[in-house]
């Protein structure tokens, strides 16, 4: 991390406990921003303090405890928030299609599908209200929206009404598995040319 380096902080609470895809995605985004020598500053914040495996993904990154039984829409709302403010970061991403409705900084949300406003039945009325009203609105907020296809970009502009140009599409990424070691090793595809 090179001095005077963009102050990234991270809603961290899928890297706790069963892993999700967000959170695994997550893990992969924050491990090559650790490893770069010219990356961001990041401060991710947990819900409750995270285990030793997952604090390996980085030695670098900085760990905000925002103590809560929670790790649900309520610490998204109250606790995140107030953390962000008390970090102080240049920007806010947020991973998981939602993030709080009150802070002051620039956001950078990853929405990966707007299911639940295409196929709202799919959802309970609760469940499914407090997506659309959360995700648009973070949608709408946000600086830039990151996605992983052309047909959540699509979904996007045609359900919750964005522009194109604000959103960014950035194809999921896998490491093959090494089989003898078990040990994740980078796709050959994935190196840069010289």
């Amino acid at each position: 991390m090179a001095d005077g380096a963009l102050h990234v902080a991270v809603d961290g609470r899928e890297l706790l406990g069963k892993p999700t895809g967000v959170g695994r995605y997550l893990a992969e985004i924050l491990r090559v921003w650790a490893a770069m020598s010219d990356g961001p500053r990041v401060t991710v914040v947990v819900p409750e303090a995270p285990a030793p495996a997952v604090t390996a993904i980085g030695d670098s990154l900085e760990w905000h405890v925002a103590a809560s039984r929670s790790r649900g829409t309520r610490w998204e709302q109250t606790r995140l928030p107030r953390a962000i403010s008390a970090i102080g970061p240049d920007v806010f991403l947020a991973p998981g299609n939602t993030a709080p409705l009150l802070t002051r900084y620039p956001m950078a949300a990853i929405i990966y599908d707007v299911s639940f406003f295409a196929r709202p039945e799919w959802f309970s009325y609760r469940e499914g209200t407090r997506r659309r009203l959360l995700t648009g609105w973070s949608a709408r907020r946000a600086r830039v929206v990151l996605t992983d296809s052309l047909f959540s970009k699509s979904e996007i502009v045609k359900h919750i009404g964005l522009p194109e140009t604000s959103i960014r599409v950035i194809p999921l990424g896998i490491r093959r598995r090494e089989r003898s070691s078990g040990t994740f090793v980078r796709n050959p595809r994935e190196e840069p040319s010289s």
